[in-house]
């Protein structure tokens, strides 16, 4: 608490009954003031949780977004899922591109045409989720050997490590 918002609140008054009223007063504010910014929190918590379960990752720092004003948490919610959708196409486009090059390069050659045509089956999402119970140094390593392990799979856009909030 800062002393100066009671030293002023009480400046001026006289008597006891002057200086408990000015007093009464201010908690009374400061009692609104953490109410207004545990429902803030509390209503950035309900809708951070909202979201769907693909786009979670992007907010591992949800301590850090609790306290921010909530329309200012709306826009950081719609800036990173847009940044996120931008980087999912970019990728999808420079596949597509790849295989367009590929098509290109072919030669008419049954076996590569085979191979090709397989490439371009049509692909859905899918995660794969992992719950790990360990130390925090452990969790990395284990991150880490997947990554190694997978870095060369051309089906696994990404490997991240996320703190669970959920115990």
């Amino acid at each position: 608490m800062d002393r100066n918002r009671f030293e002023s609140a009480v400046s001026g008054r006289s008597g006891t009954k002057g200086l408990q009223q000015a007093i009464d007063q201010l908690c009374n504010l400061l009692k609104k003031q953490v109410t207004d910014k545990a429902m803030e929190v509390a209503n950035n918590k309900a809708k951070l949780d909202a979201l769907p379960t693909g786009y979670k990752i992007l907010f591992q720092d949800i301590e850090s977004l609790l306290g921010i004003a909530e329309n200012a948490l709306g826009l950081e919610i719609d800036k990173r899922i847009a940044r996120y959708n931008e980087e999912i196409a970019k990728s999808e486009a420079e596949k597509k591109s790849n295989l367009l090059k590929k098509i290109e390069d072919a030669e008419l050659n049954p076996e590569e045409i085979s191979s090709i045509a397989t490439e371009i089956s049509i692909k859905e999402r899918f995660q794969v989720i992992i719950d790990i119970l360990s130390t925090k140094d452990k969790a990395k390593e284990i991150a880490q050997e997947l990554k190694l392990g997978y870095e060369d799979n051309p089906d696994i856009s990404g490997i991240r490590l996320a703190r669970s909030i959920d115990h």
